[in-house]
């Protein structure tokens, strides 16, 4: 019992200590990589993306849904930022529709506000 006990410890800890050192080597991966072109020096950028990998902890194997319209700042979000983002916090995001103008999106938004689906909706004028 005692001998099974330490495997199954070994093995959790071992679990943890790869899954942190994967979150760790992706905000060295994206703070040297795709966000190096930046106001941020490089150490400013580690430093904020620990900052995102700290605060998504309770977070972390959750899931985000979200609906869009497809303009290129969208797009960009949904093939690279998307992806920083789950590898550096460790929460998924779904890109769930894309329709090509926001009076489609807003319909869609009605749509599930009556279902009692919509949780929240963040509109950004850029």
């Amino acid at each position: 019992m005692l001998k099974t006990f330490k495997t199954i410890l070994s093995v959790a800890v071992a679990f943890t200590l790869v899954s942190s050192s994967a979150y760790s080597d992706a905000i060295g991966k994206w703070a040297k990589g795709e966000f190096s072109l930046s106001t941020l020096s490089e150490k400013e950028r580690m430093k904020e993306l620990k900052w995102f990998q700290d605060a998504a902890k309770p977070f972390k194997g959750m899931s985000i849904k979200v609906l869009s319209e497809t303009i290129p700042t969208h797009v960009y979000e949904s093939e690279v930022l998307t992806k920083a983002f789950e590898e550096i916090t460790g929460i998924k995001v779904f890109i769930r529709n894309k329709k090509n103008n926001a009076g489609q999106v807003s319909f869609e938004y009605k749509d599930l506000d009556q279902l009692n689906r919509l949780i929240m909706v963040i509109k950004a004028n850029y």
